[in-house]
């Protein structure tokens, strides 16, 4: 499908973006450094975004786009002299704390976003495997997640019939409840 496939392509940019922002600090500076020196960084920058549409969804990509938005906001707030591509335990610890006031699973999610960008973009947060920062990568304990009710199979069905025979506002809205309930 051509939309996913921009999609992809986008998302796969926005990452390669964050990569190329800072190559020296980065695992692949050397790399990066001698395709800007021969003057091929849109190739490098290319081979990166077809590597990751390969190999990655577009929403995945997305949440790694919005963690890394989430922390450059929260990093570069006035006063702050936090380096983003190495910031140290103390400064990492501080912004998980931040937002694990946004619920119980949030620090965990930023986290594993945390390490797929260090894994797969080469982001090196050394610091995550700090003694200070490692509780994050868990949920608390005591936490259950709640399961989403059932859609009755009536309601179902009503839904489907509004979604392709019903006036354009309920087209509209059924197609809302649809994605909600079966997000893709």
């Amino acid at each position: 499908d051509s939309k996913e496939l921009n999609n992809r392509r986008r998302r796969a940019g926005e990452l390669a973006d964050i990569v190329l922002e800072s190559p020296d600090k980065t695992r692949f500076a050397q790399e990066i450094g001698e395709a800007t020196v021969k003057g091929k960084q849109n190739m490098r920058k290319e081979a990166m975004v077809m590597s990751l549409i390969k190999r990655f969804e577009a929403t995945g990509m997305y949440s790694h786009v919005r963690t890394w938005a989430r922390w450059s906001r929260w990093a570069q707030e006035p006063g702050q002299q936090i380096d983003l591509y190495k910031p140290d335990a103390v400064d990492l610890r501080a912004f998980f704390e931040q937002q694990a006031a946004g619920g119980p699973t949030v620090s965990q999610s930023l986290f594993r976003s945390f390490e797929w960008l260090e894994r797969h973009m080469g982001i090196e947060l050394r610091c995550l495997d700090s003694p200070i920062i490692v509780e994050y990568k868990v949920t608390e304990q005591g936490y259950w997640p709640k399961q989403q009710e059932e859609l009755p199979l009536k309601a179902f069905g009503q839904l489907l019939r509004l979604a392709t025979e019903g006036s354009p506002p309920c087209r509209l809205m059924a197609k809302l409840a649809l994605r909600y309930w079966f997000p893709a």
